[in-house]
């Protein structure tokens, strides 16, 4: 049998002091234009389907059929005869969520920062 490790206070010390790199996050945009640009880029294509797809379906639906083509359940649409605005709404939201998380791991951009930037541009 593998005897377990005590973890101790000393050990604990001991791993924090091996870690190499603090992550510092931007909290602001200066100097990095080109990727809030992007940043709304992506929203508002997200908002512009989203717009299409709630004009078709209502609003009540709206939620429900982009979860619902997430998931890959496109028989369980609701109020819509054809499944490509709700494709597209998926896709969309897919695009914005993955480059939100680019511009937090990758650019270290705050993630508040993205997030209000993102629901300022949705209201």
């Amino acid at each position: 049998m593998q005897e377990r490790k005590r973890v101790t206070k000393k050990l604990l010390i001991s791993n924090y002091k091996n870690i190499k790199d603090k992550v510092i996050y931007k909290k602001s945009w200066e100097g990095n234009e080109a990727l809030r640009d992007k940043l709304e880029r992506v929203t508002l294509a997200y908002k512009q389907a989203s717009l299409n797809l709630k004009k078709e379906c209502g609003d009540e639906n709206l939620i429900h059929n982009t979860i619902a083509t997430m998931n890959g359940n496109i028989h369980k649409l609701k109020g819509v005869n054809s499944a490509d605005d709700s494709i597209l709404v998926a896709r969309k939201f897919t695009s914005m969520l993955n480059y939100s998380t680019i511009l937090i791991e990758k650019y270290n951009i705050c993630a508040y920062l993205v997030h209000k930037t993102k629901d300022d541009l949705l209201k």
